[in-house]
């Protein structure tokens, strides 16, 4: 019972004594004698000087009037008479006044308030003196939309925040709402969407963006980056999780990776993230405890309503906060944009095109042919168009424009549909002209912005090579490293200028449910989840620990290269802006295939392994060694400085490499503290490619008969 309930329960009890004392004495008469007696009368009436009345037993009396001090009458007339007799009564203890001043009565009253404030107690230990129900009630007053289990992913995460939406704004069912996108996926993949919500009679509006992160990677989970308030990383589980003790494990195993981290950023999933954005739970965990995610799972224990803010669709999702964060993909894209630079360049030095002099003079020399090539395709259009009318100088925009990237064409004012037309069929016929000058331009481009973010590029890769070390030294596998995964963390009000020194920033990781704790010095080795990204992982990724242990001796190890392949792959697109193994992932991803078709017994899972490693490490070699030595130059001009730790990390790849090749050790070890990233990725590729693959098949061939 509620505080309110108490308070209409004593006035609903004051009204009926009240209405019970006016009833036991309404037109009650009471004279008031000379003498000090009092007479109580059912009626009374005055003749000839004398006062008759009638007492309760009936009999009827006289008296002198003029014997008679006062009287009092209990009618609407009378409030003093009302008073008098009100009065009386409490001093007399009678009527209504006769159960008040039993004892019995108020010992009954204590018993009972005492037994209210104990259930009330006991309710608030139970419930948190909420109970469920009455928070269903609350909900259901308030509109939600339902999510279809078949949906994608996109329309159930959009769908999930507009009801957070419609929650926040108190929508109730009478409301009317919608979303829509608004603006289409760019180079991050991401999309604009509007959320709206018609309440009295006005439109309520939103935008968040949401967008998809990484490749689709089977057994691994899907990531999803919405910007809502603040920036959210959102992963759904390839195996929904339904149960929310499981789901609670999952997000402590996180923490458990992430503690081995600590201090190195690591981001988690919390059931704060989105649950902080819900004025009823706030108020229901505290303000002061909606930080202490212990605590705000005590309250989801009891709360079970509120369970369905963590689950996207029908089943959980984990939610972590984006929001200190840079994504290092980002960032990658913005280092080697260059069509918004090509733009620019095309833009601003249209004019070289007409004077080949001044064309070679930017370009090089080689660049002049295809000044002439240009020249030779605006004399097409000029006799295309045949038109005298139109001047000179509008004749070169027109041109110029056509020269454009497509999806920069739409910034530029529209183009008479003629004239579009004829420069459309120009380009169609003299593409290769076309292709080449683009080529050239984005090429300078690229090796300008190349020149001026060089630093940036060389801080990163000397900071990608110190995460590696420290992964190695807290003995943490990650096992899906990729610019997705990880995050740069700075001062954001310096960004990007603290990229241009290793020291101002540093790497940290967003999603560790591939990670395990591979420490050589424990007999039980974590079997992490056998998930792999194809451009940044290798085919033993998907051997589970008892196989893997068959094929090489030292199975930390191999688990800890894993990461040295992908951070191979991470320099190289951080310098070229390219993936490095691009081949390799489509045979990869074949294999991967194949492989489970190839697990109804370890005998067959270890066959297949042995014939389909080495076309996977002769296709990654093969590739490797063509892509640096086509971009020796570029890589060789990105000097990497390694730390004391780092150093340490080639330092014990060359006590491993000593075993099989004393050569490659002597260089892993004789490794200077600033070295060029072609050196770099050469040296750790060879060691991967050797333990891996060389020493790999020479155990498999004594192991797997």
């Amino acid at each position: 019972m509620k505080p309110k309930h108490i308070i209409a329960l004593h006035i609903v009890l004051f009204l009926a004594f009240f209405s019970l004392f006016v009833a036991n004495n309404w037109n009650k008469q009471i004279l008031y004698l000379n003498d000090g007696r009092i007479i109580e009368t059912r009626e009374t009436w005055e003749s000839l000087g004398d006062i008759f009345y009638e007492t309760d037993d009936g009999i009827l009396h006289s008296i002198k009037t003029a014997d008679v001090a006062k009287s009092a009458n209990a009618t609407f007339a009378s409030i003093e008479g009302w008073v008098t007799i009100l009065g009386r009564e409490v001093a007399l203890k009678r009527g209504v006044f006769a159960i008040l001043w039993d004892k019995r009565v108020w010992v009954g009253y204590v018993l009972a308030v005492c037994g209210w404030f104990a259930i009330a107690v006991a309710r608030r230990l139970k419930t948190r003196k909420q109970p469920e129900t009455e928070t269903d009630a609350g909900f259901e007053k308030l509109l939600r939309l339902p999510v279809d289990p078949e949906a994608p992913d996109i329309e159930k995460i959009v769908i999930y925040f507009l009801n957070l939406f419609l929650l926040q704004n108190n929508a109730e069912q009478i409301d009317k709402y919608k979303y829509k996108r608004i603006a289409g996926q760019g180079k991050s993949n991401t999309a604009i969407y509007e959320l709206g919500v018609r309440q009295n009679g006005k439109w309520l509006h939103r935008r968040m963006s949401l967008g998809r992160i990484g490749e689709s990677a089977g057994s691994r989970s899907k990531c999803f980056h919405a910007i809502y308030d603040t920036p959210i990383v959102i992963k759904i589980p390839p195996q929904p999780v339904n149960d929310f003790n499981d789901y609670v494990k999952n997000i402590q195993a996180d923490k458990r990776i992430a503690g081995l981290l600590a201090p190195r950023d690591c981001l988690t999933p919390s059931v704060t993230i989105v649950l902080a954005r819900l004025p009823s739970f706030l108020e229901t965990v505290g303000r002061c405890d909606i930080k202490n995610e212990q605590k705000c799972i005590q309250t989801l224990n009891l709360f079970t309503e509120y369970h369905k803010f963590l689950k996207i669709g029908d089943q959980y999702a984990f939610f972590m906060d984006l929001a200190r964060y840079f994504f290092l993909g980002n960032i990658l894209d913005e280092l080697h944009d260059v069509d918004h630079e090509l733009t620019k360049e095309i833009s601003n030095y249209q004019d070289l095109i007409w004077t080949a002099e001044d064309f070679g003079a930017r370009y090089g020399d080689h660049a002049v042919d295809i000044c002439f090539k240009l020249q030779h395709v605006f004399k097409a259009f000029d006799t295309a168009l045949n038109d005298s009318d139109i001047l000179p100088y509008e004749k070169k925009a027109w041109f110029v424009r056509s020269l454009l990237p497509e999806d920069e064409m739409h910034d530029t004012p529209q183009m008479p549909v003629a004239i579009a037309a004829i420069l459309q069929s120009l380009k169609k016929e003299y593409a290769d002209h076309y292709g080449k000058y683009n080529a050239l331009v984005k090429n300078y481009v690229r090796h300008v912005a190349f020149r001026q973010k060089r630093t940036q590029i060389q801080s990163i890769c000397t900071n990608l090579i110190e995460m590696l070390a420290w992964l190695g030294s807290k003995y943490v596998a990650m096992r899906d490293l990729k610019p997705d995964n990880l995050t740069i963390i700075g001062d954001p009000s310096n960004y990007p200028h603290f990229l241009n020194s290793a020291d101002d920033f540093r790497i940290g990781f967003i999603d560790v449910e591939t990670a395990a704790y591979a420490n050589p010095h424990d007999r039980q080795i974590d079997q992490p989840i056998l998930a792999l990204t194809a451009s940044y992982a290798t085919p033993s990724h998907m051997l589970p620990n008892d196989l893997l242990g068959k094929i090489h001796d030292d199975t930390c190890y191999i688990l800890h290269l894993q990461d040295w392949y992908a951070t191979i792959a991470l320099i190289h697109e951080t310098i070229t802006g390219a993936k490095l193994f691009v081949s390799t992932a489509g045979m990869l991803t074949r294999i991967r295939k194949k492989y489970m078709q190839h697990l109804e017994s370890a005998d067959e899972t270890l066959a297949f392994f042995k014939a389909a490693s080495p076309k996977f490490w002769h296709t990654a070699a093969t590739e490797f060694n063509r892509k640096i030595k086509q971009r020796k130059n570029l890589l060789k001009s990105v000097q990497v400085e390694l730390s004391d730790g780092s150093k340490q990390l080639f330092t014990d790849a060359a006590q491993k490499a000593r075993q099989y090749n004393p050569g490659h050790a002597n260089r892993l070890m004789g490794i200077g503290s600033n070295t060029s990233a072609y050196e770099i990725l050469e040296l750790m590729f060879r060691h991967v490619y050797e333990t891996m693959h060389v020493k790999g098949q020479a155990a498999r061939a004594q192991k797997i008969r």
